[in-house]
This record gives structure tokens, sequence and C-alpha cells, in this order.
């Protein structure tokens, strides 16, 4: 095993679209195995996790064409750290709104 990097991590991605509709939705899942970590500035093992997250964007067309995006990484609120000696991380939740002219 190469330290500091999963053996094994699986992800899948579900996508849907309406072009007609101005309609984007997708989903994603993340699942990681324990993994050691030895860098030489940090050493320890890192817990495996797993996290969900979804996404929606909406199109209204016109003479600008706006999207507003809007996304939930970790769904779930899986408090987890991505790499050892950093901080949990939970629920993100984000907005755009994008203007093209």
């Amino acid at each position: 095993q190469i330290l500091s990097v999963p053996e094994n991590k699986a992800a899948f991605h579900v996508l849907y679209g309406r072009q007609d509709r101005g309609l984007r939705a997708g989903a994603q899942g993340r699942l990681v195995e324990t993994f050691a970590v030895q860098n030489g500035l940090r050493s320890g093992t890192t817990e495996g996790y797993a996290v969900f997250d979804v996404n929606l964007a909406y199109r209204i067309p016109g003479a600008l064409t706006t999207t507003f995006y809007l996304s939930a990484e970790n769904v779930f609120d899986n408090l987890h750290s991505e790499y050892v000696a950093t901080p949990e991380l939970g629920r993100l939740l984000l907005g755009r709104v994008q203007v093209d002219f």
C-alpha cells in the first residue's frame, strides 16, 4: 500500500437534464476507505468516510441568460476529515447566480 493514499475508493454520479425547461439536477456519492498517512510533516490514520452530494441548476432564457445554481455537499452531515490532522468537514450549502451576456 502506498502511504498517504487510500487503496480503495469509489464514486458514482447521476445527472438529469431537460434542456427545453432549462433544468439540470445531479447526485453524487463518494466512498473512501481508511488509510495511513506518513509524509514527514504529518503522520497518522485518516478514517474512511462516505458522503452524498446533490446539485440543481435552473436557466431562465432571455436576452441575458440567467442560471441559478444550488448544491449541497455532504447532505447527511457526516462529519469527517479527508486527511490526517485537518479539520472535520460537515454539510456545505452553496448558491450561485450566473448571467451570460
